[in-house]
């Protein structure tokens, strides 16, 4: 029999194929309190569980720290089939919300978590743009981070990911602003939104950007179709350094090269139709985005 302190624990437990007798079970304290979000088998047999907890979790080979007292903060583990840790992976971040994994059939694994602030995975950090923001990473089969990504406010409530066949994932979030997965998609409603989308396999994590969690300041916002972009101060200038505007569908609708003498931006598109669009301002390696109101 196992007891649960005052403070809360996770359980993990191991049942024959009749549910009918507890081959093995293992406890998970915690100063403050735990939990298990998911389990998913690799194709080893090895178990990866991903779940949260404040402020430190005993594992049985280790703790997990909390990096800030009193906030949930995610992390990813794996077990072999007798219940023995392999390793576990700490995502601090200033706050989070959910958290959602997958195990690919290569059996690397997709986690997908809301969070504010900063979150950090490994020594690579992102900066949150609003109150909450969605982030999804990739990890080796021994918990090494290959690659994350960074889309944009998300809002409260649970998401969903899979991972694909393919090498990438699909995932699904609540959202109420604008999510930017490579094509940009705003929501329209009013209140929250779900959108669905496909990533392809995360190869690298992107340069965190300094201003404005990588965001665009944008002044005479909302517009009537004209406004004036600042360059962030980190920006490098490069060749390829391009100036792109999507519509609220995701569709590209105007673009043009930014040249080496440019130090501000005026942005005129009364040429298009009235309504939300999303600016992104990048080169392939660094990338800085903003939203416009054309009224």
């Amino acid at each position: 029999a196992l007891t649960c302190p005052a403070e809360g624990a996770a359980l993990l437990a191991n049942l024959d194929s009749a549910c009918a007798t507890v081959n093995w079970m293992s406890q998970f304290n915690s100063d403050n309190t735990a939990s298990f979000v998911e389990a998913h088998f690799d194709s080893e047999g090895d178990l990866v569980i991903s779940g949260a907890f404040m402020d430190n979790l005993l594992l049985p080979d280790g703790t997990l720290t909390g990096a800030t007292a009193g906030v949930y903060e995610s992390f990813v583990a794996k077990f072999d089939s007798t219940g023995g840790q392999e390793w576990a992976l700490g995502l601090p971040a200033t706050a989070t919300y959910d958290i959602e994994s997958s195990v690919s059939p290569d059996n690397t694994i997709y986690v997908g978590l809301s969070f504010s602030g900063s979150l950090t995975a490994d020594d690579q950090t992102v900066t949150a743009d609003a109150d909450r923001d969605i982030a999804v990473l990739r990890l080796t089969a021994t918990g090494d981070v290959i690659g994350m990504v960074h889309a944009g406010a998300v809002s409260s409530g649970n998401g969903d990911l899979l991972a694909t066949s393919d090498g990438g994932c699909a995932i699904a979030f609540p959202f109420d602003s604008t999510i930017d997965l490579g094509g940009g998609l705003t929501s329209t409603s009013g209140d929250d939104d779900v959108f669905v989308a496909k990533l392809g396999a995360i190869t690298s994590v992107p340069q965190s950007m300094a201003q404005q969690g990588g965001g665009l300041l944008i002044y005479a916002n909302p517009n009537n179709g004209v406004c004036t972009i600042e360059l962030p101060e980190a920006l490098r200038i490069t060749q390829n350094l391009m100036l792109s505007v999507f519509d609220s569908k995701g569709r590209l609708v105007q673009q043009a090269p930014l040249t080496n003498g440019d130090k501000g931006l005026r942005l005129d598109i009364r040429a298009q139709a009235k309504g939300a669009y999303r600016v992104e301002l990048g080169d392939g390696e660094q990338r800085y985005s903003g939203s416009i109101v054309f009224e």
